[in-house]
């Protein structure tokens, strides 16, 4: 997760947060009860008023394929439910730090890490929604205009002879969640903070 976000995803990751803890609902888009790809329906309906088909599997080829390496704050998600058909039946918004929210069927709307081993056996594809994601890019690169402008960006100081530049430390890469056995079992020790948290 970026440490600053683009006003678009941050909008998107609010909406998200007010679904925590929704139930399960099969068929169901709203918060008195909903399902997987419901919740992501309305998440992009009402955050960006982009509208996205109705099931997962549509979803899925609505989106832009992105490897799971390369996933970011508002990117979707996508299991097979069942492995021998891997056939779409489950989505996902990913949140960033390798968690994502999800309606789950046992437990309704909750935070999930994408290393748990249900998750990991499951995965499909990452997807983008590329309306979506060009907003964002514009908004970055006016902010970026922006903070050049007015003079933000400082240049860095000459060094000096006895100067020397600061070795880059290597950031450790982020620890598995804990693997659970199925997806009932999908609701591993993530608390909503470990994301949220860095909201303005």
């Amino acid at each position: 997760m970026p440490s600053t976000l683009d006003s678009h995803t941050r909008s998107l990751l609010e909406e998200a947060r007010g679904w925590l803890g929704v139930k399960y609902a099969y068929g169901g888009h709203s918060k008195s009860g909903t399902d997987c790809s419901g919740m992501v329906m309305e998440l992009f309906g009402s955050a960006a008023g982009i509208k996205l088909p109705r099931n997962s599997r549509e979803q899925h080829k609505f989106c832009k394929k992105v490897d799971k390496k390369e996933l970011v704050p508002g990117d979707l998600v996508f299991f097979a439910n069942n492995l021998r058909t891997g056939r779409i039946g489950h989505v996902g918004l990913y949140v960033g730090d390798g968690l994502m929210v999800h309606a789950s069927t046992s437990r309704g709307v909750i935070v999930s890490g994408l290393g748990e081993d249900y998750w990991t056996k499951h995965y499909v594809a990452g997807g983008r929604v590329e309306d979506f994601y060009k907003r964002v890019s514009d908004q970055q690169r006016k902010d970026k205009k922006r903070k050049t402008k007015s003079g933000k960006a400082e240049k860095p100081a000459p060094q000096t002879e006895r100067e020397t530049p600061t070795p880059v430390v290597p950031v450790p890469a982020p620890v598995p969640m804990p693997a659970d056995a199925d997806e009932s079992a999908d609701t591993a020790d993530v608390t909503v903070s470990q994301w949220f948290d860095i909201l303005p």
